[in-house]
């Protein structure tokens, strides 16, 4: 379990700092779609991801570049997408922003279980001194 914190914490502080190396470079077309169709599969295994629609809407642009979306999709009936190509290279070149933009999202929901119910303020301290919790550790 350390080593995988480890791993997490190195991850978001990549995020953080240099999201041009979390992915690969944008002109290499396949390794950016392999790269997306990994981060979409990833995504696929977490039922929060499947039922927040914001999330979804996020996840579109990588579904783009790992090529599952057709390029009639990418325009409307009326106004279709004049260069489907250019389109996705300027995303391409976005995709470390959408990585960091979907994790701070995410971050954001996080809700972290309590191991240990709350103390109140009048209830007895836990590290067994019988004082109220307000008048020993929360004092």
């Amino acid at each position: 379990m350390a080593v995988l914190t480890g791993l997490y914490a190195t991850a978001g502080d990549q995020l953080r700092t240099d999201v041009a190396n979390v992915h690969p470079a944008a002109d290499d077309a396949d390794a950016m779609a392999a790269f997306c169709s990994g981060y979409l599969r990833g995504s696929r295994l977490h039922e929060a991801w499947l039922h927040d629609e914001e999330a979804i809407l996020r996840l579109f642009v990588f579904a783009a570049i790992a090529g599952e979306v057709e390029d009639e999709i990418l325009g409307t009936d009326d106004k279709p997408l004049p260069d489907p190509e250019g389109w996705l290279q300027g995303h391409r070149e976005k995709v470390g922003q959408y990585v960091r933009e979907l994790r701070d999202y995410w971050a954001a929901r996080r809700v972290v279980p309590r191991s240990a119910p709350r103390v109140g303020r009048n209830d007895p301290c836990p590290c067994g001194s019988g004082k109220k919790y307000k008048k020993c550790c929360l004092g």
